[in-house]
Order: structure tokens, then sequence, then C-alpha cells
């Protein structure tokens, strides 16, 4: 099976392949001062929580968005794949199959390439993805798998930190809870109502602005930590695809190993 993994500011996300089926999926927390042991230890003892086997994968794929686990994270997929299996770093020199129409191609994250291919590989033609993390993050695609641009907002939980921290008379709540109105009857449910209706709304109005910069109306697509639970609150038509990002990992994984061969 193939491993991938994507290493964020708040969780590392692991899922396990067999050809295209995603068979296993998995979460643990980011820790910044981790060795590749750790890590290692981590993503293995969370995959087999999920279901997986203890065997060694026959390859790896790895995004990481945090510099300081980036030579860690690379050691913990050597370290989870057998002898003689493959580990691919998402960098500068990976072929993904993008156009990346940015103004430093290099200096575009890895997980949002990753996101890009993903939707890519859905759509086969023009989208728009987002996935909601730490930070909520956008990618448009173009005609020919040309990725036109990118947008980063604040994150929900992050927006609900920095009204928290800023706000000293605003009490500790989770954003989970059944169904939340525009307008709350008490002080957690304005703060729900507004978090959830609000990141909606960010999300609606960014997706009519991507689809015109496309010029297409376009699918839409959610992905990430929050995705579910902001999707019911959304009117733009988003399909939630919860593994976009895993899904866009593998895809470059299997073009890198294919074209690979066919040189050899």
């Amino acid at each position: 099976m193939l491993l991938v993994l994507n290493v964020g500011n708040t969780a590392i996300s692991a899922g396990a392949f067999a050809g295209e089926e995603l068979r296993f999926v998995a979460q643990t927390a980011t820790c910044k001062g981790a060795t590749a042991f750790d890590l290692a230890l981590h993503i293995r003892q969370a995959l087999a929580l999920a279901g997986g086997g203890e065997e060694p994968f026959s390859g790896a794929a790895l995004s990481c968005v945090v510099p300081s686990l980036r030579q860690a994270a690379a050691e913990a997929a050597a370290l989870l794949v057998r002898p003689g299996g493959r580990r691919l770093v998402l960098g500068p020199g990976v072929k993904t199959g993008l156009d990346i129409r940015t103004q430093n191609p290099a200096a575009t994250g890895s997980d949002l390439v990753a996101l890009a291919v993903g939707a890519m590989t859905l759509a086969g033609g023009p989208c728009a993805a987002f996935s909601l993390g730490t930070a909520t993050a956008a990618v448009a695609l173009g005609e020919g798998g040309a990725l036109r641009g990118t947008a980063v907002m604040p994150g929900l939980a992050l927006s609900l930190e920095a009204l928290r921290e800023r706000a000293a008379c605003l009490p500790e709540i989770a954003l989970e809870g059944g169904f939340a109105p525009p307008l709350g009857s008490d002080t957690v449910g304005a703060m729900r109502g507004g978090l959830l209706h609000g990141h909606a709304a960010m999300l609606d109005g960014m997706a009519e602005r991507l689809q015109e910069a496309l010029g297409t109306d376009c699918p839409l697509y959610l992905c990430g930590r929050w995705a579910a639970l902001v999707q019911p609150y959304c009117r733009a038509p988003f399909l939630l695809k919860e593994h976009l990002l895993l899904r866009g990992l593998a895809a470059i994984y299997r073009k890198n190993t294919a074209e690979r061969r066919g040189g050899e």
C-alpha cells in the first residue's frame, strides 16, 4: 500500500491507498519538536487504530508546510516504507501535471499543489477547491491544469481563537453542537452562529469570485477538518470531498512513479 502524509500546522493527516482506493485515514496532532522516530510512531499507531496493519508501505508521498518538521517528516516516511520503496517529498522538481501560473511557482505551498491536483483529477477541467484547516485556502484551476492562483484566509478555529483572545468577556465555546441559526439568543449561540454562518458566507462569496475569475460556473469542492461542519451553512453548491488533498498526493506519486519507470 501507498502511504500519503500531509503535515499541517495543527494536524498530520495520513492515508493508505491500495491502488486508487483509500483504505484508511487517520490524524495525529502536529508536534513541532518531534523527531523522525516520534512522527513515525504516531503515524503508525494512528493508522493502526483506523484499521491499518503493521506491514511496511510500498511507497510514500509527503507534503509538509511546517519548515521545522520537513526533514524529520521525510525521515519518518522513510522509516515507514519497506526497503526499496520510494519516498516522494512534494516540492520543486516533482511532476504534478499542473501549469502553475503564480508569480513564483516554487513558493506555492505543497499542500495547495496537492489540493489542486486532487481537484483536477476529479473535475478534469476548470474548478475551485477550498481546504478548511488552520487556514482556509483556495485554489482555482483553468483549462489544461492551469493553476490560475490561490487565496488564503483565516481558518474557522483561528477566527474563534482570535475572537476569544481580543474580547475578554467572550466564553470558551465548541463549534460543534447541532445546527446554529444565524442569530443567537445568548452569547454562545451568537458566537457559533456568527462564526459558522460568517465562514460559510465568506466561502460563498469567494466561490462566486473565483468562478468569475475563471469565467465559468465550474465545480466547487470542500475538504479539510472543518469542511463537513461548515458545508450545511453554505449556499454555493459545494461538493464535500474530505480527503481531496490526500488523493492529490497519491495521484502525484503515481504520476512520478510511472514516469520514472517509463524512463528506465
